[in-house]
């Protein structure tokens, strides 16, 4: 009998261990499905860009402190699909540029800055971004967020170790502040292969009642604003992209076409030739230009270009003994370059190109300084100069590198990054004297649209 139940034993131990078997495989299959939903929508992005800051207006003695362009920000964020047009993310951003002036009439101050001066803000941002079904190879997205910021500022009156008058270096404010911080952005992204994206987009980053105090105690409370343009790179989950698949071929571009773009650029800082003249901190300014070209090869065109480019003055620094003083007034271009571009990827949907170009430009200056501090003494008055009101025409070249996206057979989005240098431009003061300047490192990021006018 018991020979007998052997058989009926172990095959019903060979069933209870088929159950577990399947239990265990059924298990592990929850558990891989859960993993795989759990981490296939999320997304991480790494970004590069650069900066513009409003000037910090400081509660303490009516002041206020002039800020140069900020440039290689970095940013790093991770984010979850939500939907099939929504995303939620989480961004930590830093901000670093350099003081130029702080500038108080009430107080009589205008006190230059060095390299131990800094003013240095940060983030960490919770975003809701909306991307829109808008073409085949872009999607552009707008987004808002809301965070903690912190802004550290350190400012200080320069040491003089002369034969005849000697000062210490004077700490004037030191502190930090942090608080809530709002940003909107506007982008677009375009796929790159099935797990990589590529995303540009423009920030306006606000954080307001910021709490600071010099170092006599007094409030130097103020708020702080902060436009940026990034590119970032944005690797994917299997679920967390934005495109359903890759871009689609298209028809290699022939002939004639027209384009136009939009944005905005930074000068840099301009030495004035033959004397201690620099012209710092422009602000932020307006791009514009439009072309007309045509498709020489599948690869190549070639574009006449029309362009104009504006900055606001901010500071003009003198001799040492003098430094540097405020000033208000612009500085306008208008260019007419030759561009010839290589274009890679013709018959891609998404098509990166670089360029160079020559050509001229006419540039105009206005500018006026405040006159307010000579020799370490500041007049309580403020006084006013006018320091040049002339243009001239110089010779120049830019260089450039993009990204051309196709909306449909014959419209396609383009957005660059370009670099634009001249040679002299010869001016005169309103004294009559030489204003010999060169417009270097001019850097502008442009978006706009090109129309086909080929087959």
């Amino acid at each position: 009998t018991g020979r007998r139940q052997e058989p009926a034993l172990r095959r019903r131990a060979g069933r209870r261990s088929g159950v577990g078997l399947l239990c265990l495989v059924g298990l592990l299959g929850w558990v891989e499905t859960a993993r795989a939903d759990l981490f296939d929508r999320w997304y991480g992005a790494f970004g590069v860009g650069w900066s513009y800051a409003d000037r910090l207006e400081l509660e303490a003695d009516d002041a206020f402190m002039e800020l140069d362009r900020g440039t290689d920000q970095l940013m790093g964020a991770i984010g979850r699909r939500v939907g099939d047009d929504w995303r939620v993310e989480l961004d930590y951003t830093q901000f670093d540029r350099s003081p130029e002036i702080l500038y108080s009439t009430s107080a009589a101050l205008e006190i230059d800055t060095d390299e131990g001066d800094s003013v240095e803000s940060s983030s960490l941002m919770v975003n809701v971004v909306r991307d829109l079904r808008v073409g085949q190879a872009w999607r552009p997205y707008l987004g808002v967020g809301v965070g903690r910021g912190k802004l550290d500022v350190a400012f200080a009156e320069l040491p003089i170790d002369g034969p005849f008058f000697q000062r210490p270096r004077r700490q004037i404010i030191d502190d930090s502040g942090s608080g809530l911080a709002m940003q909107v952005m506007a982008g677009l992204t375009v796929p790159l292969t099935r797990r990589l994206e590529l995303a540009a987009d423009f920030r306006y980053w606000h954080m307001p009642d910021v709490d600071l105090e010099d170092v006599s105690g007094r409030a130097a409370d103020t708020d702080h604003t902060v436009r940026s343009a990034w590119l970032h790179l944005r690797y994917n989950g299997a679920g967390a992209g934005v495109f359903d698949a890759p871009a689609p071929r298209r028809s290699v571009e022939q002939g004639w076409y027209v384009t136009g773009h939009l944005g905005g650029g930074f000068a840099q800082d301009e030495d004035i030739e033959d004397q201690l003249l620099v012209i710092d901190a422009f602000d932020l300014g307006t791009v514009a230009t439009v072309a007309a070209g045509y498709h020489l090869r599948p690869r190549w065109r070639a574009e006449l270009e029309a362009s104009y480019w504006e900055n606001s003055v901010d500071v003009m620094e003198f001799s040492k003994d003098i430094g540097e003083d405020a000033a208000s007034g612009s500085a306008e271009s208008l260019s007419l370059m030759l561009n010839v571009i290589y274009q890679f990827a013709p018959g891609s949907t998404v098509r990166p190109f670089i360029g160079l170009g020559g050509g001229w430009v006419r540039s105009s200056y206005d500018i006026d300084t405040r006159g307010f501090c000579r020799n370490f003494t500041c007049d309580p008055v403020e006084q006013r100069a006018r320091l040049v009101d002339d243009h001239g025409i110089a010779t120049a070249a830019q260089a450039m590198v993009g990204v051309d996206v196709a909306v449909n057979e014959r419209l396609s989005f383009s957005a660059s990054y370009r670099q634009l240098i001249t040679g002299t431009t010869d001016m005169d003061r309103p004294d009559g004297t030489p204003f010999n300047t060169e417009r270097r490192y001019i850097t502008s990021v442009v978006a706009g649209f090109r129309y086909s006018l080929g087959r």
